[in-house]
């Protein structure tokens, strides 16, 4: 990715496949290499991997000098402690190892045994310090990690936290993207208001009004913020209304107004920018709704979904579907991010995933109801398919571009017709198998019993 000096729109793809980072590094179970750690950053950068883009969990408080890399709110599943993060102070944080557990078949959860690993929790700081670009003699400006970029995933108060902090430092040394959540802020206005009580007052101005900004900006637009909003905006409360009296046009409405917020910002307006990259969080669901029936069928074999909680839920990821493509074609110097999301533990009796306030694994849903979570899972995604990509496992994530895009040169629009299946299937009898096995079970993260094919689509 490649930035156009002296351009409103700066962004430039080199690669029109897109670009891949690594989940929480490239951590690995199987050889103790914790996520959110600086030895899970190395595993990508260094040891001829060089897979220099890394999305790593930011938590801020009240502090960002302080800022350290965990993603749940308590410490018990990747260290020996068991409280939340809020109760330690923050040089204990920093001596604290990293732990790795075993799972526990009999508790269904992780285990209560751990083994220390010889990372500790690492610092923001210590983690951008330790991948900054730096000068080669003689004003040669070639640099080993001149490439390596972060996404900081910043919840709560932390996004605006993180905004003030990189636009009144000197943070020229680190490419850096700053990703925020709509269940935070509804629209860009409030965004502001928590940046301007964050920063410090200067001259009568606000000094992120002042400094050009040098980290990237993101925004993720979950459902549920949106389904609430849409009931609200219909004098509902979102607490106890029926959300299915919300037609497929409320909510399309509602999911491009939100977003809008977030494009073509005036200059010197928080960002010269004038857009934030942007993460409409679609599964694919919506792909099977039918707008003029308000039927759906699964994307992947086309059967009828029959549960109307799961309909009601195609019909919202169709909406914002259709507020992805539509801005893409008015807007085409806009950037596109997403999530393939795998487990955290695959037993013979299903998959597990961590939860962020517990960090006690829970079961993945299953049936009709577990169908987004499948399509969330599949590499490479659907349609439309996104610019950049955060992955569980990246090479998996890079194999499926290359078969299907790069080889197969697959129409990916022919998914708003064709089940993924009968679109797969037009690849041929090499991609389908390999792709099949792609999307298969994520040997680090398999836990006990034989494979089985269940998983092929």
């Amino acid at each position: 990715m490649r930035e156009k000096k002296g351009e409103r729109y700066p962004w430039s793809l080199l690669h029109r496949f897109g670009y891949v980072f690594c989940h929480r590094g490239l951590h690995e179970r199987a050889t103790k290499i914790p996520e959110n750690s600086i030895l899970a950053i190395a595993n990508g950068v260094e040891n001829r991997n060089r897979l220099l883009l890394h999305e790593i969990d930011v938590r801020m408080d009240s502090n960002p000098d302080d800022a350290f890399l965990a993603h749940d709110e308590v410490a018990n599943r990747v260290t020996s402690k068991a409280c939340k993060w809020t109760l330690l102070n923050i040089s204990e944080i920093k001596k604290t190892p990293l732990v790795m557990r075993r799972y526990d078949e009999k508790k269904d959860d992780y285990a209560s045994s751990y083994q220390e690993t010889n990372e500790k929790v690492p610092s923001l700081i210590d983690v951008l310090h330790a991948y900054r670009r730096y000068w080669g003699e003689a004003g040669e400006d070639w640099l080993y990690h001149d490439s390596c970029s972060f996404q900081l995933d910043l919840r709560g108060n932390d996004f605006p936290r993180a905004v003030v902090h990189f636009q009144t430092q000197a943070w020229t040394e680190w490419k850096v993207f700053l990703k925020g959540y709509n269940f935070d802020f509804a629209s860009f206005q409030d965004l502001k208001a928590a940046v301007s009580s964050n920063s410090p007052f200067r001259r009568g101005q606000y000094m992120w009004s002042l400094t050009p900004s040098n980290p990237h900006y993101m925004m993720v637009f979950y459902s549920k913020p949106l389904i609430a909003l849409a009931l609200k905006v219909k004098g509902m409360d979102p607490d106890t209304a029926d959300h299915s009296s919300l037609d497929f046009q409320d909510i399309y409405d509602i999911v491009m107004q939100q977003v809008r917020f977030f494009i073509k910002i005036p200059d010197g307006d928080f960002t010269p920018r004038g857009n934030f990259m942007l993460e409409i969080a679609h599964s694919g669901l919506g792909l099977g709704y039918n707008k003029q029936t308000e039927d759906a069928v699964n994307p992947l074999d086309g059967l009828a979904i029959k549960d109307p909680e799961v309909v009601f839920e195609s019909r919202v990821d169709r909406a914002m579907i259709d507020v992805s493509l539509d801005l893409r074609r008015e807007y085409p110097e806009l950037l596109f991010s997403s999530c393939t999301r795998l487990c955290e533990v695959s037993t013979s009796r299903g998959e597990l995933v961590a939860d962020i306030k517990t960090g006690r694994l829970k079961p993945k849903p299953g049936g009709e109801e577990g169908i987004s979570t499948k399509l969330r899972s599949i590499h490479d995604g659907l349609f439309p398919q996104s610019n950049l990509v955060v992955a569980d496992d990246p090479y998996a994530e890079i194999a499926a571009r290359t078969w299907i895009d790069e080889y197969a040169k697959l129409d990916r629009s022919q998914l708003l017709q064709l089940s993924y299946s009968d679109w797969l299937a037009q690849a041929g009898p090499a991609v389908v198998p390999a792709v099949n096995n792609l999307n298969g079970p994520f040997l680090p993260n398999k836990f006990d019993g034989p494979q089985d094919d269940s998983w092929n689509i």
